[in-house]
């Protein structure tokens, strides 16, 4: 005898009411492992420090470019200088002058990049105390709750093993019933299919009619409580 599509939703309910739990606690564990402050502290120090860093380092970066440019320019022109192309005593003059003068830019640019290059010695040598710092905050979370970590594997192999079986289960329905059976779980947000006892629903205690209980006991087709609305299922 084939078993009533009724039943095997039942069947179906009770994998994913499992499925439900286990996905419930593997929810609050994520939490419980999230919520920390020592990490969530740690992991701000290290972020403020990086973004701090980058402007200095794009400072420094375009000040010696600029003392590259400069210093090519400074070459050019001293090649003008001693080249001899230039024979009028006031012009070598105001040339010396404006080499000298691009000279002591060059070096004021150096000076900064020096200065900067420092500070940036210093912000990566706190970067990395730091990040060392995040490390030992995670680890110590890791090993405080080694316990959930270690149910949480569990848990995730249960699902796998859970959502195998519901496939499995979910084949032998009709789709049609499996489409009804899915909306009502998600409308009443809780068991879409009761037991039927006697005549009576067990989810909302109501009897039903002769005529439904008959129907049910048949199972030929897709019967619902009068009352509730929950798919009803034979009680073997």
């Amino acid at each position: 005898m084939q078993t009533p599509q009724a039943v095997l939703l039942y069947r179906l309910q009770a994998i994913d009411t499992h499925i439900d739990k286990i996905r419930a606690r593997l929810k609050a564990i994520d939490t419980a492992l999230k919520d920390n402050a020592e990490v969530k502290a740690a992991g701000a120090a290290l972020a403020d420090a990086e973004s701090a860093l980058k402007p200095i380092e794009k400072r420094a970066a375009l000040l010696d470019s600029e003392r590259l440019i400069l210093v090519s320019k400074i070459e050019s022109e001293e090649r003008r200088l001693y080249g001899g192309s230039i024979k009028v005593p006031k012009a070598l003059s105001e040339l010396q002058e404006e080499i000298a003068g691009m000279q002591r830019h060059a070096s004021d640019l150096q000076d900064q990049t020096l200065e900067l290059m420092l500070e940036i010695e210093e912000r990566a040598a706190e970067i990395a105390r730091l990040r060392a710092a995040l490390a030992q905050a995670e680890a110590d979370h890791a090993a405080k709750h080694a316990d959930l970590i270690d149910e949480k594997a569990q848990l995730e192999r249960d699902l796998a093993s859970e959502s195998a079986k519901r496939e499995q289960a979910a084949a032998g329905i009709d789709a049609s019933a499996l489409k009804m059976y899915d909306s009502l779980r998600s409308r009443i947000r809780g068991a879409a299919v009761a037991l039927m006892t006697g005549k009576e629903c067990t989810a909302c205690g109501v009897e039903q009619t002769s005529m439904v209980a008959q129907q049910v006991r048949q199972g030929h087709q897709i019967v619902y409580c009068g009352n509730c609305g929950r798919i009803l299922a034979g009680s073997s």
